[in-house]
């Protein structure tokens, strides 16, 4: 689960998931390639400028490290995101985050990963919301230069979305186990996606009342079971990322707090699906 730009719950991570790891599809996106590599204590390291425009994340390093691109909003600096980040973490105060930044999306890191983002002129920030502690030299300052061209997210057939504040839309039923996920943040708030392997069969009830409980995770995950993540995505966001899990049964989960500090599944951001 996440360090920086998201929430850490004991609920969570008492799952004890496991990380599937990335396939290596690439997709035909006339996008420009930005290499990322991402050290096991989270200092990221790539190029400092890139063109405007579609713009693929290749992830490389440490496995199981998690990259998350914001953008600052008037002018927040690297310290006041890691300040933000600590507020969140300790405290489950997302407002600062929201106030000081535009969340648009990101991936883990495994052999294969990657995620596409369209980026227009301006300055972004690079983060590893996996790591234990970061200071400032660890975050990767990224300037983006140029006319940005009309290329935007490409569609793709494995889609989820989130709509209304906090709510996940519920077709499709299923979709591929791996492939190109896109996900579109349709909702009103900030959102991030996580699937998570279940026992066949377990209901969205038996989830939630885990969740909420803090119940037994092994009565409804899959032994072994795999788990992705995206990103956090601002509302009216999408991002395209690469996946690779075992075909079966899924919770869709986002654990991103509401103004009190209450993560979204636990007050029912959850939906199932199939992974065929």
């Amino acid at each position: 689960m996440r360090k920086i730009l998201t929430v850490v719950l004991a609920t969570t991570a008492a799952l004890g998931l496991s990380v599937a790891t990335a396939g290596a599809a690439n997709a035909s996106t006339g996008s420009s390639t930005l290499h990322v590599t991402v050290s096991s204590t989270g200092t990221i390291s790539t190029a400092h400028t890139v063109h405007a425009g579609l713009v693929r994340f290749d992830l490389e390093g440490a496995a199981g490290q998690s990259v998350q691109l914001a953008k600052p909003k008037h002018g927040a600096s690297v310290q006041t995101l890691l300040a933000d980040g600590m507020a969140l973490n300790t405290k489950g105060d997302a407002s600062r985050v929201e106030r000081d930044f535009a969340g648009l999306g990101g991936a883990s890191v495994f052999s294969g990963s990657d995620f596409w983002q369209v980026l227009h002129a301006g300055t972004y920030y690079l983060v590893d919301t996996a790591a234990q502690s970061l200071k400032a030299s660890d975050v990767a300052v990224l300037k983006v230069t140029g006319s940005t061209d009309a290329r935007a997210v490409p569609e793709s057939p494995n889609e989820i979305r989130a709509v209304k504040d906090m709510v996940w839309a519920s077709n499709p039923a299923s979709i591929r186990h791996e492939g190109l996920l896109r996900f579109d943040n349709d909702a009103t708030d900030y959102h991030f996606a996580e699937l998570a392997q279940l026992k066949p069969g377990v209901t969205r009830a038996q989830v939630l009342k885990v969740l909420q409980t803090n119940g037994d995770p092994s009565t409804i995950l899959a032994p072994h079971g795999a788990d992705y993540s995206t990103g956090v995505l601002s509302p009216g966001t999408s991002q395209l990322s690469t996946y690779d899990l075992p075909r079966g049964h899924y919770a869709l989960l986002c654990f991103w707090p509401d103004e009190h500090g209450v993560p979204h599944a636990l007050m029912g951001m959850v939906r199932t699906i199939e992974l065929r």
